[in-house]
C-alpha cells in the first residue's frame, strides 16, 4: 500500500501494491559502486510458487467470473478469470497435505538462545524514544557480520564471540540485508553502521549490508524506496531493518492504510523468504508495550516476536534498557537481557542483573549462547532423527549448517565439549546436554 494523501506535488497515492512512479525511475540505475543494476521492481515469487494459470484453467473459472460480476473490481471478465485461476491455484498450493511436511524453518535471530524469527515473518520492536531502539538494531546488524565472517572463517579460532547483546544470527550467505533508518541524520546513521562493525569487530563493511540514511524522504518515497532497494539485490534478501516503521504511512492511526502496510510487509517476507524487523515507537508517557496507533495494533497481530525495551527511571542505577517479550509464538525468554552505555567502550553492552558484566564475560557467554544454537541445529536436522549422534555425524552436520571446513567444524565442536553443550554417550556418541549451561534452558517443545 502507499500513504494516503501525498502532497501536492506528488503523484496520488493508490491502494493495493505499489507502482514505481515515472519520475523516479531514472535514480533505479543509480546503484552504489560495486552493486549490480537492478533487474526487476517486484520481488520474484518464492521457487515453491505455482506457474501463471494456463487459457484452459482460465476457462474453467469464466463461470465463476461472470456469476460473481459484482464481487470484483475488474469490469472486463476475461480479468476476472484469470485473476480467479491464478487464486485457484494458490490456494491449491496452499492446502494441508498430510503426507508432505514442510521443512522446519531455522531461525534468522534468537535472543538468549529462543528464536526470534523464522524466514517469512516480522519481529516487531516497540519502545518509548530514546530508549535502546537504535542500539538494538546496530547490536542485530552486529549479529549478521559476526555470523558471516565465522562463516567464512573469518573469525580466529577460540576467539570470543563479541556482546551483540544476547543476539545471535544464521550468516546472510551472500544474500542482502537492507536496513532503513528514517529518524536520524545521515551522520548519526552513519555512526550506527560504523559501531556495528566495531561491535562485530569487523574490519570493513560487508558487500550484502545496504544501509540507507533516509531521513527527509516522504513516506510514499520511503516505500517507493523499499522497493527500489529490494530490487538492487540480485542474490536475494536475508533480512530487512526498518528502523522507522511508522515513517512509512502519513499517519499510524489511519486503520486501512496501516493494515495493507502490515499485510504489504508480511507478503514480502513470506515472497523473498527473508526476515523483516519493524521497529516503532510506544505511545509517550504509556507502559503499554504496543506500538503506536493502527499500525501498532497491525503489527503485534502479524509479529512472530513482540518485542519490548524499556528503560525505567526509578530503581535503575545504571540507566539500563531491558529487553522484554510480551507475546511470542515460541519458547519465552530464559530471561530479561539489559544493557547500558559504556563509555569506555563507547557503545551499549550487555549488563548483568547486578552489576556491569567484564567485556570476557560477556563474550564468553556470546560464544555459549551461539555454540549452544548451532548443537541444536545440528541434532534438530540430523537425519534420521536422534537424540545421539557420532562425532563424525556432528561434525559434518557443523559443515552443512554453517558451510565451513572440516578443521574449523572440528573445533566447534571440541570447544562444544569443553563448556559441556555435548556429553559423551557412550559407544563414540553424543548428546545435548543443554542443560547444564547456565544461561540456556533445556530444549522447550514450543521453540518451534
Amino acid at each position: 500500500m502507499k500513504p494516503q494523501t501525498p502532497p501536492a506535488n506528488q503523484p496520488a497515492a493508490k491502494t493495493g501494491k505499489p507502482v514505481i512512479p515515472s519520475a523516479i525511475e531514472s535514480i533505479i540505475n543509480g546503484t552504489p559502486a560495486g552493486r549490480h543494476a537492478p533487474k526487476a521492481l517486484k520481488p520474484a515469487p518464492p521457487p515453491s510458487s505455482p506457474p501463471p494459470a494456463t487459457p484452459e484453467e482460465i476457462a474453467r473459472y469464466a463461470a465463476v467470473a461472470k456469476s460473481h460480476a459484482n464481487d470484483f473490481g475488474e469490469q472486463d471478465e476475461a480479468k476476472r478469470a484469470a485473476r480467479l485461476a491464478d487464486i485457484g491455484k494458490r490456494l491449491t498450493a496452499c492446502r494441508f497435505n498430510f503426507s508432505k511436511v514442510p521443512p522446519r524453518p531455522t531461525p534468522t535471530l534468537k535472543l538468549c538462545g529462543v528464536s526470534l524469527v523464522t524466514p517469512g515473518n516480522i519481529v516487531a520492536v516497540f519502545a518509548q524514544a530514546k530508549t535502546g531502539k537504535t542500539a538494538f538494531v546496530g547490536a542485530s546488524i552486529a549479529a549478521l557480520v559476526h555470523a558471516d565472517r565465522q562463516a567464512n572463517g573469518q573469525v580466529p579460532d577460540g576467539a570470543p564471540a563479541p556482546d551483540c547483546l544476547s543476539l545471535t544470527s544464521t550468516p546472510p550467505n551472500g544474500k542482502a540485508v537492507i536496513h532503513f533508518d528514517t529518524e536520524q541524520s545521515r551522520y548519526d546513521a552513519d555512526a550506527v553502521i560504523r559501531r556495528a562493525l566495531k561491535r562485530a569487530e569487523s574490519p570493513e563493511a560487508p558487500q550484502w549490508l545496504a544501509s540507507y540514511s533516509l531521513a527527509g524522504f516522504s513516506a510514499a518515497d520511503i516505500y517507493d524506496a523499499l522497493q527500489i532497494a529490494i530490487s538492487r539485490e540480485p542474490n536475494g534478501v536475508h533480512a530487512i531493518i526498518l528502523d522507522g516503521a511508522a515513517d512509512f504511512l502519513a499517519s499510524v492511526n489511519d486503520e486501512i492504510a496501516a493494515n495493507e502496510f502490515v499485510a504489504d510487509l508480511h507478503r514480502i517476507a513470506i515472497d523473498l523468504n527473508c526476515v523483516i524487523l519493524a521497529i516503532c515507537h510506544t505511545n509517550a508517557g504509556s507502559d503499554n508495550p504496543k506500538g503506536r496507533g493502527h499500525l501498532g495494533s497491525g503489527l503485534e497481530r502479524k509479529a512472530e516476536t513482540q518485542l519490548a525495551l524499556n528503560r525505567p527511571k526509578e530503581n535503575n542505577p545504571e540507566n539500563a534498557t531491558t529487553v522484554t517479550a510480551p507475546n511470542t509464538r515460541h519458547a519465552p525468554l530464559p530471561s530479561n537481557p539489559r544493557f547500558a552505555w559504556d563509555e569506555e567502550a563507547e557503545m551499549h553492552l550487555s549488563i548483568s542483573s547486578t552489576a556491569t558484566k567484564t567485556r570476557a564475560e560477556a563474550r564468553a557467554e556470546q560464544t555459549a549462547i551461539e555454540l549452544s544454537d548451532l548443537a541444536r541445529e545440528v541434532f534438530e536436522t540430523a537425519s534420521p532423527p536422534s537424540s545421539v549422534l557420532t562425532w563424525k555425524d556432528i561434525v559434518e552436520g557443523i559443515q552443512k549448517l554453517r558451510d565451513m571446513p572440516p578443521a574449523t567444524a572440528n573445533r566447534r565442536f571440541k570447544k562444544m565439549r569443553e563448556i559441556g553443550i555435548v556429553r559423551d554417550a557412550g559407544s563414540g556418541c553424543y548428546a545435548l546436554h543443554l542443560a547444564s549451561i547456565s544461561i540456556l534452558p533445556p530444549k522447550n517443545e514450543s521453540d518451534s
